[in-house]
């Protein structure tokens, strides 16, 4: 695979996870805190993120994913 095709594939990635967790890409930037132009950067492929940059994005999906299934799990009938 070469640099151009994982740049593009972590370009889609970014973009998914932002969309999943339902976030602009300045909200984004904000909760990694860095500039939303570096965002903007990632999701173009113009750019890559940081590998520190790319555990927190990783951790932000990991909470959305435990909040979810947290929410599905309290959302049943009571007794």
């Amino acid at each position: 695979m070469t640099s151009k095709c994982r740049t593009e594939d972590m370009a889609e990635r970014v973009k998914s996870v932002r969309f999943t967790l339902g976030l602009s890409q300045v909200a984004l930037a904000d909760r990694l805190q860095v500039a939303f132009s570096t965002v903007n950067r990632w999701e173009r492929g113009k750019t890559r993120p940081l590998p520190a940059l790319l555990r927190q994005l990783k951790a932000l999906e990991m909470e959305d994913t435990a909040s979810k299934k947290g929410k599905k799990r309290s959302g049943g009938k009571r007794r």
